[in-house]
């Protein structure tokens, strides 16, 4: 809230009253759709088993980041 020049407790209120308004959380709530080659929900069992082994071959050859790092190094080139 800070980019907006808004206090937070003002925004939970803002947002408190809007649910009042509408009678509903004022905006859509929605999950986004996954790209078919990562959604298991479309994959066989055989595509998510070689899926999994080409991850556990990039783990076991050293071709993996530190998840904290990535994140960390990505915050700090899309802030």
């Amino acid at each position: 809230m800070e980019r907006l020049g808004i206090p937070m407790s003002t925004a939970v209120d803002m947002f408190l009253n809007q649910i009042v308004l509408v009678g509903g959380i004022p905006f859509a709530v929605t999950l986004p759709n996954a790209p078919e080659s990562i959604d298991a929900t479309k994959m066989s069992e055989d595509q998510i088993h070689a899926k999994i082994q080409k991850g556990y071959e990039a783990y076991m050859s050293g071709r993996t980041q530190n998840a904290a790092e990535a994140f960390s190094r990505f915050r700090e080139n899309h802030s």
